[in-house]
């Protein structure tokens, strides 16, 4: 299947400060304290929270607070763009799951996405994860 029939079949799905696109096969809902995307015969689940900044735009030294508690405990940050967003992304394991967590920013949005799985299955779906996250868009003006 081409690039350009894939992304037809992709679905928009978002929060008020962020959106991706959804391959088929995969879906999205909303709760309380955050929006969860999931394969419907997946292995894991990725999870979106936003929050803006009021006066100010969101700055790398605000992500880097938000992942001090991984870093403190060994975590690597690491640069990353995505889509419209920048920001820091590590990863780390427990002894019962595997965690992929990006902090990310678009002038005053800061943007948490975490993805979980258990940790025999961490690498199983690192190609649609990186496929949506790649398609992340914002309403929001660049700082």
């Amino acid at each position: 299947m081409s690039l350009v029939a894939r992304q037809q079949m992709a679905t928009l799905f978002g929060g008020t400060h962020w959106r991706v696109r959804l391959p088929a096969g995969w879906r999205g809902e909303h709760d309380d304290t955050c929006a969860t995307v999931a394969a419907d015969s997946g292995v894991g689940a990725l999870q979106f929270s936003s929050a803006r900044k009021e006066g100010r735009p969101v700055t790398d030294d605000d992500l880097r607070d938000f992942a001090a508690e991984h870093v403190e405990a060994g975590a690597r940050l690491a640069e990353v763009s995505l889509g419209d967003f920048t920001g820091y992304h590590l990863h780390f394991g427990t002894e019962d799951a595997s965690w992929r967590n990006w902090y990310l920013r678009r002038g005053s949005v800061a943007l948490f996405v975490a993805y979980n799985c258990e940790p025999s299955q961490r690498g199983v779906e690192v190609r649609e994860i990186r496929t949506i996250l790649a398609s992340l868009a914002s309403d929001e003006p660049a700082a």
